[in-house]
């Protein structure tokens, strides 16, 4: 027997036949369902994918920072070096113009 509303007219359609057997609660749990696996299912798993690459790329920077990091160790060391350097040969210099 097809499924009768309030008004005692014949629901034919698959949705109001639905609504009429199981009440306005369990449609709204399913349409929210079918809204969760058709659009937001689909868009989580592309955002996983989003979010991999993501960390790939924010590894790679980690990377290059202490490699950065390690390099600006040894230029400052070799600063330093150098400035003894040249503070000796300005010694040396100064020593080799007072003998002449």
């Amino acid at each position: 027997m097809p499924a009768v509303n309030k008004l005692n007219t014949t629901l034919t359609s698959p949705v109001g036949v639905f609504m009429q057997t199981f009440g306005p609660q369990a449609f709204g749990v399913c349409s929210l369902l079918l809204i969760w696996y058709m659009i937001v299912a689909p868009e989580l798993a592309r955002n996983k994918t989003d979010y991999t690459e993501f960390n790939r790329g924010a590894e790679m920077l980690r990377e290059t920072s202490r490699a950065t990091s390690a390099t600006s160790i040894v230029l400052e060391r070799a600063a330093v070096v150098l400035k003894e350097t040249t503070e000796r040969l300005e010694r040396i210099v100064s020593i080799a113009d007072r003998d002449e």
